[in-house]
């Protein structure tokens, strides 16, 4: 038994004595390996520079772009050290795992990707092989890795001018800037705008010699000079001086001696030109104005006439709506013929066409009709209204506009007002462009006038029928002198131009619209009061004619409103009377009509 447990324990220590061979193996290997790997190292000394031979005046925002920062990347792109300031690395050499490295050094708080103003960005890049127990020294040179850019204006073009501003890249370059800007290497461009003592801009759009475009490059300095020309038109010169990236561009611009400004009042036919605020002497020039279709070669001239103050033009006829024209006024001395100012342009108004103006076109929305298709009525693109909104909620009998397709003046149908009497309130059938509002009781309802509209005709053109009946309902607010109980009805159809849409209330009279004295009304027209009577079964053609306060004013807003009894609003008509509507068109003839 003894001999059996001792030769147990010979082989338990025997495994034992082997397993601490193997760890101390282990651990004397990789004690070697370490030491081996601690002495495969080699070592960087650094020095960095600048040069700043494109330098800055003062900083900004407290960015000196002087502080170097460094990164020391391996080849496989990882940076193993860095440092925001390389002097901490100036006394005591770098110790690196021997290999290949990128050393990158650039100016540190700005990396240069936009603009900025005096902030210079300085950067380097330069390969080293460090080699076992040896040691490397770099000396590397950061260089401007951005695009510097100064702007300079001459005083005498500071005073010939009302305002001279540059841009570069959409940086704007004040007249009263002095600091130069950088930029990111890549397209620069430079322009420049002006605004003459008159109040006209020049721009780049007016000559291409007062722009630059360029691709520029890192240290690439661009110096652009802004002088007033002592003659002549002016032009550009350009310096380049290549050992120092230097370029230096030196624009010379006229004086415009002679100078307007231009102005077109343009209808859709039409128009009429003003120079005003001309400047230098024009009294030895035969003037006269020049206008084309933009795009066009030829010029046509126009007399320029002085009211005394400005020159103007007789209305110039003949154009084409919609139409963008250029103009200009030119004066002629000794058989010379010179610009006057700038060529400036002007659009004609487009000829708006009323909407549905044959009443073609009907849609019944629950138990209301309207005078739309189907289509504008559900895009909320409709134009004309009625009263049936107010009625038909009484009831549906009390649509009193609709569609007539049996008396009609051409196509398939026309408009049908008929007056009627709905609770014992007399209620005149209307059609107008606008937008019934609401019922106010029993007794009436608020109406918005006026549908969006830019354009200047001259006319409303169209055809009516119509057969009155005897007033047999006179309201409490009826106007001294107008109708009474007993006389034939008439009916009423205006148009007018306003500068805003208006609520009329007719319940209450005061909201009226006071076509002649309110300023927001700029043109107005009537069917006349003679004609407004029994058609006797015919069509009756007419022309209204819309009569302008102004020849300038343009409108916002156009109302046309009819009615199969005129006083209607003041709940006054005879029962039965009926209108007809067809054929409506706006005209735009060169001939407005003048408020007398």
């Amino acid at each position: 038994m003894l001999l059996l447990k001792d030769l147990e324990n010979e082989r338990i220590m025997k495994r034992f004595i082997s397993i601490s061979i193997f760890i101390i193996s282990i651990f004397l290997f990789s004690c070697q390996s370490d030491e081996q790997e601690l002495s495969n190292v080699g070592y960087l000394t650094l020095s960095v520079g600048q040069d700043i031979s494109t330098d800055t005046k003062a900083p900004v925002d407290g960015y000196t772009g002087k502080q170097i920062g460094v990164q020391i990347v391996n080849s496989k792109n990882v940076v193993v050290k860095e440092t925001d300031n390389w002097e901490d690395w100036k006394t005591t050499p770098i110790e690196l795992q021997v290999g290949t490295y990128t050393i990158k050094a650039s100016s540190v708080g700005f990396d240069g990707s936009e603009a900025a103003w005096e902030a210079p960005y300085y950067a380097a890049s330069q390969e080293v092989t460090i080699a076992k127990n040896k040691t490397a020294s770099v000396k590397m040179t950061c260089t401007l890795a951005n695009v510097k850019v100064t702007v300079h204006y001459e005083k005498d073009l500071l005073d010939a001018f009302q305002s001279v501003a540059a841009t570069v890249n959409d940086k704007p370059f004040p007249s009263t800037e002095t600091r130069s800007c950088y930029f990111p290497v890549g397209k620069l461009t430079a322009e420049v705008t002006l605004i003459s003592k008159s109040g006209m801009t020049y721009s780049k759009k007016d000559s291409e010699e007062l722009s630059v475009v360029k691709d520029a490059k890192a240290r690439d300095h661009y110096i652009f000079n802004y002088k007033l020309a002592e003659s002549g038109n002016g032009n550009v010169t350009v310096k380049v001086d290549p050992t120092t990236n230097k370029y230096e561009y030196t624009f010379t611009i006229g004086k415009l001696e002679k100078d307007c400004s231009l102005s077109a009042n343009a209808w859709s036919n039409f128009a009429c030109f003003t120079a005003a605020d001309i400047s230098g002497t024009t009294a030895d020039m035969a003037l006269k104005f020049q206008y084309r279709k933009k795009g066009e070669e030829a010029w046509t001239d126009v007399t320029a006439k002085s009211d005394g103050k400005n020159y103007i033009t007789d209305k110039i006829t003949g154009l084409t709506p919609a139409t963008t024209y250029e103009y200009q006024l030119v004066g002629t001395a000794n058989e010379t013929t010179s610009i006057i100012g700038r060529v400036a342009t002007f659009t004609t108004e487009t000829n708006i066409v009323l909407q549905n103006g044959g009443f073609e076109d009907w849609y019944k929305d629950n138990k209301i009709w309207y005078a739309a298709s189907e289509s504008d009525f559900k895009g909320g693109n409709y134009l004309w209204d009625s009263s049936n909104p107010g009625g038909a909620k009484v009831a549906e009998k009390y649509n009193v506009t609709l569609q007539d397709q049996t008396i009609k003046y051409s196509g398939n149908s026309s408009a049908n007002l008929t007056s009627s009497v709905a609770a014992g309130i007399f209620a005149a059938a209307s059609l107008y462009y606008g937008r019934f509002g609401e019922l106010i009781g029993m007794s009436g309802a608020k109406i918005d006038f006026g549908q969006p509209f830019k354009s200047r005709p001259t006319a409303l053109h169209g055809f009516f029928q119509y057969a009155p009946m005897k007033i047999d309902k006179v309201g409490k607010n009826q106007p001294a002198n107008t109708v009474k109980e007993g006389d034939m009805d008439i009916c009423s159809i205006y148009i007018a131009l306003s500068k805003k849409k208006y609520t009329v209330d007719n319940t209450n009279p005061s909201t009226f619209i006071n076509f002649e004295s309110d300023e927001n009304i700029i043109a107005y027209g009537e069917l006349p009061a003679e004609d407004c009577v029994n058609t006797n079964g015919e069509w009756k053609e007419f022309t209204i004619n819309l009569k302008y306060k102004n020849i300038t004013d343009k409108p916002a807003y156009l109302i046309i409103v009819c009615s199969s009894s005129k006083y209607g609003d003041y709940f006054t008509g005879g029962k039965g009377s009926c209108l007809h509507l067809d054929d409506f068109e706006l005209l735009y003839g060169d001939t407005p009509t003048m408020w007398e």
